[in-house]
């Protein structure tokens, strides 16, 4: 059975590749996500089937949901930044009246609108919550690696124009000696 929609709110490329790829093996037939348009292709690569302009307005990108032909209403949201002025906005916006939005930022303050359920999401081991989600889908992790289903840290096509040959001294440590940098200086 194919689950309705869920929209995914994020435009760092790195904290949507894994919910659209979630998102495509739980069957969902429409993977709505905002992002800077030049990667709407590889988005769709992974299984997005429509990427809105991340730099609408919230009235701008409910217009653009609106011309989604056949869109039914969307229950879910993840935000994959937890921005509460941007990514978390757009989320909330999406969703029809008593969707689910998921945030990965556990602190967020936000007044959800009557009707809205706000969970809270973290990857890391020592929250409760993530050790269940741990247990329930890492029997699964190998084989969807290994059938190539799920893609972790495929290198985006803009994200090697800036690729050094050698790794900088600032990013050598002997936690991790072959880390490479980037040619943005603001890189972590």
């Amino acid at each position: 059975m194919r689950r309705a929609a869920r929209f995914i709110s994020g435009w760092q490329l790195l904290g949507i590749i894994l919910a659209v790829q979630f998102a495509r093996l739980s069957g969902f037939s429409y993977v709505v996500t905002s992002a800077s348009l030049k990667h709407a292709e590889y988005l769709k690569s992974l299984g997005a089937t429509h990427i809105i302009d991340q730099n609408l307005t919230v009235d701008e990108f409910r217009q653009e949901l609106a011309t989604i032909e056949g869109l039914p209403p969307l229950a879910y949201a993840f935000d994959a930044i937890g921005e509460s002025n941007s990514s978390f906005l757009l989320a909330v916006a999406a969703l029809c009246v008593a969707g689910t939005v998921v945030t990965v930022r556990p602190t967020l303050e936000y007044s959800t609108p009557e009707g809205l359920v706000l969970c809270r999401f973290s990857a890391r081991k020592r929250i409760p919550t993530s050790n269940t989600l741990y247990r329930v889908l890492w029997p699964d992790v190998t084989r969807l690696l290994e059938t190539k289903a799920l893609v972790v840290r495929r290198p985006f096509p803009a994200s090697l124009n800036g690729l050094r040959k050698e790794p900088t001294a600032a990013f050598r440590s002997p936690r991790s000696p072959s880390r490479w940098a980037f040619g943005d200086s603001s890189w972590p």
